[in-house]
């Protein structure tokens, strides 16, 4: 009998040490956060790998005025932190903090070396990842740049749903004012957004819950 893969990061096709192999979901450096809790803060040395296991996390940035500017958000299955794996004296970039209880996986850079030394195609898998990352983010930058309101929120509607089962209701991770501030919207656009494109058939709306519609 075939055991099922209970890491989502392992679901993606990479594995980031040794145990990742065997691990039944209870692996050695897995971590809980409560909401609000910080998984790294922007200036910290960075000294581990995070995957993220579950629930869901904002990444923001602290500019040189004392400014936060949301950044994206990241979820089961994304890996972060990678700053950690820098030859030099690395500090991590942005700021990560819960929006509800959540799992991650602290990997120090010295497993994850000795680990892709021996398997390197696991290493050209987690390059796979980060440019998969990146390209998510510059889309999501020329989106905020050149869409609308509804388009934007449909896309990051889409997003959160590509993690759940098609047709099933799926719970929003962060409030509106929140996912406004990584689309670069207001609360209230985002409310108008929401049921303009639920009148439009794309989405039905439930309070925090989003389904997209048949066939989008």
């Amino acid at each position: 009998m075939t055991l099922p893969i209970l890491c989502p990061i392992v679901r993606r096709g990479v594995r980031l040490r040794a145990h990742c192999v065997s691990c039944a979901g209870t692996p050695p450096g897995g971590m809980q956060l409560a909401k609000g809790d910080f998984l790294y803060r922007q200036g910290d040395e960075a000294r581990h790998v995070f995957a993220v296991t579950g629930g869901w996390l904002q990444v923001f940035v602290t500019t040189p005025d004392g400014k936060h500017a949301a950044a994206r958000f990241v979820g089961p299955g994304d890996v972060i932190g990678l700053e950690a794996l820098s030859p030099k004296t690395p500090t991590y970039l942005a700021t990560t903090t819960a929006l509800r209880t959540s799992r991650a996986c602290a990997v120090s850079p010295s497993e994850m070396r000795t680990w892709f030394q021996e398997n390197p195609d696991d290493a050209m898998a987690l390059t796979a990842l980060g440019v998969e990352d990146l390209a998510t983010l510059q889309r999501r930058m020329v989106m905020n740049a050149s869409l609308g309101a509804d388009e934007r929120v449909l896309e990051l509607v889409k997003d959160f749903a590509a993690r759940a089962q098609p047709g099933t209701w799926v719970e929003l991770p962060a409030t509106r004012e929140q996912l406004g501030a990584v689309l670069g919207l207001t609360f209230e656009t985002v409310s108008r957004a929401l049921h303009r494109l639920a009148d439009r058939g794309l989405i039905a709306v439930d309070g925090r819950r989003v389904r997209l519609e048949d066939g989008r």
